[in-house]
C-alpha cells in the first residue's frame, strides 16, 4: 500500500536508504552541522482522470549527539482528490560503531490516502573490511483508512563503493489485509557525491502491491507497479542550498509523474 509521499518517502532516501548513519551520520562530518531543515513543494500529474497530486512538506533532522539522530516531518498533501496532513517522528541510535537502530511513528488525516498510523523499526549492522557494508533488517506496520492494513518486512544491503559512492539493494515482503494479500518488491538506490558540496540519489523499485486506495470506496488489489526517481541536493554555501527531485510511477491503471523543489538550511 504505497500511495502517499510522506513518511520514510523519497527524500529520506537522501540519507537513510544508503545507511549514512555510519561514518558521520546524515548531516555529515564534512559540514559540521547538527541540524537540517528542508521545505519542499511537490507537484505530480496523474493519468486516468484520478486527480493530480500536490503537496508541501517540511522535514527536520537534529543530531544532538554522535549516537543519536532525530527526524521529524510535517506534510500537507492532496492526492486522488483526498486532502490531509501527515506528521511523523523517528530516532536513529548508534550502538557503538557497527550497530544502529531506527524507530519511527506517524499518523495522518483525510478520508482514505494518508494512514491513521504507521510504525517503522530497523536494525542495521556495518561489517566487512573497514565496515563498508551495511545490512539492515526492519518491519513496517500500517493501519490505513477504510479497514485496510499492511505488515511488511524488509532487508537491504548497502555498500560503500568509494568515498563518494554508496549502492543499496533490498527486498520488501508485505502482507495486506483484508484477505492476507501477499506481495514482494525489489528496490535499489545509488548515492553519488559528498555532504557540503552536492550529491545525487538515483533510486528505483519494482514488484507487487497488495492494495491501493484511489477513492473513498475504491481500491485496486494485487497488482504490479514500477517507480524511478532522481534527487539532487546542491549546497550554495556552508549553511544551505537547493534540492530537486523528479519521480515517475506506473501501474496497470494509471501513471504518476512529477517534480519536487525546495530549499534547505544547515546549522
Amino acid at each position: 500500500m504505497k500511495q502517499f509521499a510522506g513518511g520514510r518517502g523519497s527524500w529520506w532516501a537522501l540519507w537513510a536508504a544508503a545507511g549514512l548513519v555510519f561514518g558521520g551520520g546524515p548531516l555529515g562530518a564534512q559540514t559540521g552541522a547538527t541540524g537540517r531543515l528542508d521545505v519542499v513543494a511537490q507537484a505530480q500529474h496523474v493519468t486516468g482522470g484520478l486527480g493530480d497530486w500536490r503537496g508541501l512538506v517540511s522535514r527536520v533532522v537534529l543530531r544532538p549527539s554522535v549516537r543519536d539522530t532525530w527526524y521529524g516531518e510535517a506534510l500537507w498533501q492532496r492526492a486522488f482528490t483526498d486532502e490531509g496532513v501527515y506528521a511523523s517522528v523517528g530516532e536513529r541510535h548508534a550502538l557503538g560503531t557497527r550497530w544502529a537502530t531506527y524507530l519511527a511513528v506517524g499518523s495522518g488525516t483525510g478520508e482514505f490516502v494518508l494512514p491513521d498510523l504507521r510504525m517503522d523499526a530497523q536494525l542495521a549492522l556495518a561489517w566487512g573490511p573497514g565496515a563498508r557494508l551495511v545490512t539492515t533488517v526492519g518491519a513496517t506496520a500500517i493501519n490505513a483508512k477504510r479497514g485496510y492494513s499492511d505488515l511488511a518486512g524488509v532487508v537491504s544491503l548497502a555498500a560503500y563503493l568509494a568515498p563518494a559512492a554508496v549502492l543499496e539493494i533490498g527486498e520488501r515482503l508485505t502482507t495486506s489485509s483484508p484477505g492476507n494479500v501477499r506481495s514482494d518488491r525489489a528496490f535499489g538506490a545509488l548515492t553519488l557525491g559528498r555532504e557540503g558540496a552536492a550529491y545525487v540519489v538515483i533510486r528505483g523499485s519494482t514488484g507487487g502491491e497488495g492494495y491501493q486506495l484511489i477513492g473513498p470506496a475504491t481500491a485496486i488489489r494485487k497488482f504490479q507497479s514500477r517507480e524511478a526517481a532522481a534527487s539532487w541536493r546542491q549546497w550554495l554555501g556552508r549553511h544551505g542550498g537547493l534540492l530537486v527531485q523528479g519521480e515517475h510511477y506506473t501501474n496497470d491503471l494509471y501513471t504518476r509523474s512529477g517534480v519536487s523543489v525546495g530549499v534547505f538550511i544547515d546549522w
